[in-house]
């Protein structure tokens, strides 16, 4: 019962301890630079359907961010999407 409570305890308050950051424009995407040797993935996917004409698509995408150096960045994305029009 214990572990169980504990597990509980930490799932709630997981949430509160990760970093987030400040967004400053609500129009773009920010990020804070990573820091030399630093390394990240993102993945992304969007899903789009309609009604007046039946159709479904998706788009993907896989983000892989590398830190060059203290204030410099670099990223590779692989790319995918799809779409279904039905009749």
């Amino acid at each position: 019962m214990k572990k169980q409570t504990l597990l509980l305890t930490a799932i709630l308050f997981f949430p509160l301890l990760s970093p987030g950051q400040d967004r400053h424009f609500a129009w773009t995407y920010e990020s804070t630079t990573l820091p030399r040797g630093g390394f990240d993935i993102e993945p992304w996917f969007t899903f789009s359907s309609g009604k007046n004409h039946y159709y479904n698509s998706y788009e993907s995408r896989l983000e892989f961010e590398y830190g060059l150096m203290d204030r410099l960045q670099t990223a590779f994305y692989i790319n995918s999407s799809g779409s279904n029009h039905g009749l």
